[in-house]
């Protein structure tokens, strides 16, 4: 599993946060000093701690979070919510209060790890039926390109699964390649 970032510079607040993720086994990196947008891809969680200091901070962790670039956790000792009204229902934002960082902050990081996981699987499974339906399309598109030359419908799916398998590629290709045929004939 990938690192969690830890972005801050109150020496005690980073001790504290050390403390809690030391204790919970938690691969972590800690940062003092800006990072790229680039790099964040390199991490499972961001920590941004109130003494971190980043010009345009709030607008750096609205952007993260609405782009859903990284979850993130931002560990404040008074509840300030007012930069973040735009991401408080978000999933991908969470404020720990300081104060309560003991319970809350492992957790938080509890949640947003299975979060990020039953996203990535939801996606996964969300690109699998996308590439299912684009086959399908496209498998009845040369069905009735076949068809149109006189084949029955099974014919034709013969035909498809047939070229699949002699070329040994995917249906889809042979779908493809069969209709890039069909059009060179048409062209000429």
């Amino acid at each position: 599993m990938k690192k969690i970032l830890v972005c801050a510079e109150d020496g005690l607040s980073i001790i504290r946060i050390e403390r809690l993720l030391s204790a919970k086994n938690i691969n972590f990196e800690l940062n003092r000093t800006p990072i790229r947008r680039d790099d964040l891809f390199l991490y499972s969680i961001l920590i941004i701690h109130t003494s971190w200091r980043l010009a345009n901070i709030y607008q750096f962790i609205e952007n993260a979070v609405i782009t859903k670039n990284i979850p993130i956790i931002y560990v404040s000792p008074k509840k300030t919510i007012a930069p973040f009204v735009n991401i408080m229902n978000n999933s991908f934002f969470a404020i720990v209060d300081e104060d309560k960082i003991d319970g809350e902050l492992p957790v938080t990081i509890d949640l947003m790890r299975k979060f990020s996981s039953e996203l990535k699987k939801l996606e996964l499974e969300n690109r699998k039926i996308q590439n299912q339906m684009e086959l399908e399309k496209l498998m009845i598109l040369c069905k009735n390109v076949l068809m149109e030359e006189g084949l029955s419908e099974n014919e034709a799916h013969q035909l498809i699964l047939k070229q699949a398998m002699n070329d040994h590629i995917s249906k889809y290709d042979a779908c493809q390649k069969i209709l890039s045929k069909k059009n060179h004939k048409d062209i000429d």
